[in-house]
């Protein structure tokens, strides 16, 4: 379905994300192996799917945090899941801090807020200033 329709996005949603690049690597894995004798019916790699096609929710998930470095930072969203009782809210922020500390601003920026602006066609610059004179954006 990937394939024929280019535009499709899949969001996985309160599932969290550490198990995505194990399943990944796992597609990569079998496709190659079995490109010659059984090969998957795919013009691309899984993981160029992933890339663009594929996302995925978080918010408190130390193993998927910790691959943000190297793989997930096009396709991961983190979320607070408030007003779940398992959210982060109110903590939200240090809970960014413990689990995506160690990404750099360009990476943090873009798993926090824009991916999901991309992939819900929102225009960040217009995301009104709150009463603390923060942005939604900005955390602060």
């Amino acid at each position: 379905a990937l394939d024929r329709h280019p535009q499709l996005k899949l969001v996985t949603v309160e599932n969290e994300i550490g198990w995505m690049p194990f399943l990944f690597q796992q597609w990569e894995y079998y496709c190659a192996k079995f490109r010659d004798a059984n090969p998957a019916p795919l013009r691309q790699p899984p993981s160029d799917y992933l890339k663009g096609q594929v996302y995925g929710t978080f918010f408190n998930d130390r193993v998927g945090a910790r691959h943000l470095d190297t793989w997930g930072r096009e396709c991961a969203m983190w979320s607070n899941d408030f007003p779940h009782p398992n959210s982060t809210w109110p903590n939200s922020r240090a809970t960014i801090a413990d689990h995506l500390g160690h990404l750099s601003p360009a990476v943090l920026e873009q798993v926090v807020c824009g991916n999901a602006a991309r992939i819900y066609g929102m225009d960040v610059a217009k995301i009104p200033v709150l009463p603390n004179g923060a942005t939604a954006r900005s955390g602060r």
